[in-house]
């Protein structure tokens, strides 16, 4: 749900909209493959391992680029999972993603269903 900002009363725009609209406009008319996943883990595994050989020989040295090794293995790892979400949303029919990014509209957004 988008909120409202105190005193313009424009509407904030979830990240989760912006995020299924992306993929939508992207990936609604072509297929969507894995390679794109597998390279991002492959770059992750490699940079953990590089991190854990030099972490391992020098501990002292290594500290000090903490902070540089959580986002050479962080951002490629959130890609792929965000890719992988992607991919298996696309695989649920052929109009799943335009039916996932109308789900986040409030003007389209249908009534639910009574639960059992």
């Amino acid at each position: 749900m988008a909120l409202k900002r105190p005193m313009t009363g424009m509407r904030i725009p979830s990240f989760r909209r912006l995020f299924w609209r992306f993929a939508q406009r992207q990936y609604s008319g072509r297929t969507v493959g894995s390679g794109f996943e597998w390279v991002m883990y492959a770059s992750s595994a490699l940079f953990l391992v590089t991190f854990a050989i030099g972490h391992y020989r020098d501990t002292e040295r290594t500290s000090q680029f903490t902070h540089l090794a959580v986002i050479s293995i962080g951002v490629p790892l959130v890609l792929a999972l965000l890719h992988l979400r992607i991919r298996m949303e696309r695989a649920k029919g052929r109009n799943a993603l335009r039916e996932k990014c109308e789900s986040f509209d409030s003007k389209t957004r249908r009534p639910r269903s009574p639960r059992k």
